[in-house]
């Protein structure tokens, strides 16, 4: 229901990952943010104009889950606040990480993603916002 906003997202992990190794001889330190869900007006515009009754059949049964579960996680997420913590964090780290992945939602998803197989994980996600 995000694919491409998550095809996006890949995107740009596969360009910083690129540009970390075409700049490194350079001293450029190339960093990846990768913030979970935050809470932003983005979020209030997409979730508002986001109307699972619209679509058909099975598509829709799952758009509402997603939505209702989306809707449920977004209300309890941080705000711009806590990513702007982390671009300061690296910015002042003499050897900063490559990435940095915050978010409570990130790290689970992120962590059931190395755990489980792919097949696995595309059940859970089904499931959970099924749910």
């Amino acid at each position: 229901l995000l694919g491409y906003y998550a095809a996006t997202k890949h995107a740009l992990e596969a360009i910083g990952d690129a540009l970390r190794q075409e700049v490194k001889d350079l001293g450029i330190n190339v960093v990846l943010i990768e913030p979970g869900t935050i809470k932003t007006e983005f979020g209030d515009i997409a979730l508002s104009n986001f109307d699972p009754d619209s679509l058909q059949g099975e598509y829709r049964s799952l758009a509402k889950g997603f939505k209702k579960k989306f809707s449920e996680l977004y209300e309890v997420s941080p705000g711009p606040e806590v990513v702007a913590k982390y671009v300061v964090k690296a910015i002042e780290s003499s050897k900063p990480k490559t990435r940095y992945v915050m978010g409570k939602h990130a790290r689970v998803t992120l962590l059931l993603k190395k755990l489980l197989s792919d097949r696995l994980f595309d059940r859970f996600i089904r499931w959970y916002y099924r749910g």
